[in-house]
C-alpha cells in the first residue's frame, strides 16, 4: 500500500472527506500520537503529505487498513 497519495488523489481527498493530524486520529482510533506516526512511517497506513513537513491523515482510509491487517492476522 503507498504511504502517499498522488496531488490528484490529494485534492479528490481533501474535498471530500475531512483530514486529520495524528493527534486527531489517534484520539479517534483511541491510541498514542506516537503509534500513528509509527504506522505511518513503516507504510501500514495511508497518509496525505500536503508539504515536506505537513502530513494529514483520512479516518476512513485508515480503519480500512486496520481492517485489512485483521484479515491478514486471521489467515
Amino acid at each position: 500500500m503507498p504511504a502517499t497519495l498522488s496531488l490528484e488523489c490529494r485534492m479528490m481527498s481533501q474535498a471530500t472527506t475531512e483530514l486529520l493530524t495524528a493527534e486527531e486520529l489517534a484520539q479517534r482510533v483511541r491510541v498514542r500520537p506516537d503509534t500513528v506516526r509509527s504506522w505511518s512511517r513503516r507504510g501500514l497506513i495511508p497518509r496525505v503529505q500536503l508539504s515536506p513537513k505537513v502530513i494529514r491523515y483520512d479516518l476512513q482510509s485508515v480503519i480500512a487498513a486496520k481492517r485489512a491487517w485483521d484479515r491478514d492476522r486471521d489467515r
